[in-house]
């Protein structure tokens, strides 16, 4: 087997302080590390996530809110989107799911971190029926 070429110099050649100080490379953090968050999974029909996006829609046109909170907002809003566009790549997941709880065919995961989900919870518009889903944890 022939042998490879020695790495370039420079970030991946091996010449950094990870090389010198004998730490090895990490090209992401360690799972459970600082940074690492957990996406949790709220099973909402159809009807939830439309009323789920248009509160957010409405708390972020209609009132002024720290920017932290209106990017976890705006990541809502894209996760509303890529649980449809996942459920429509990968339909078997849900589907799955869906067969064993009895569940109807528009109900679909949305998976939150707990800083999207404590944004989500702060707004003062959210209807009660997505929030007695979203802040009942018990449940699952």
């Amino acid at each position: 087997m022939p042998e490879r070429p020695p790495p370039p110099r420079g970030a991946a050649g091996g010449y950094g302080i990870a090389a010198r100080s004998g730490r090895a490379r990490l090209s992401a953090l360690p799972a459970g590390g600082a940074g690492s968050e957990n996406l949790v999974p709220y099973w909402l029909t159809s009807g939830h996530r439309t009323e789920l996006a248009l509160a957010v829609r409405t708390a972020l046109t209609g009132r002024v809110m720290h920017p932290v909170a209106a990017i976890h907002l705006q990541d809502v809003l894209t996760e509303l989107h890529v649980a449809a566009a996942r459920d429509a790549v990968w339909p078997a997941s849900a589907a799955r799911v869906r067969l064993a709880t009895g569940w109807g065919e528009d109900v679909l995961p949305v998976r939150l971190s707990a800083a999207e989900l404590a944004s989500v919870l702060a707004m003062p518009g959210l209807p009660s029926g997505v929030r007695g889903l979203l802040d009942d944890r018990d449940g699952e």
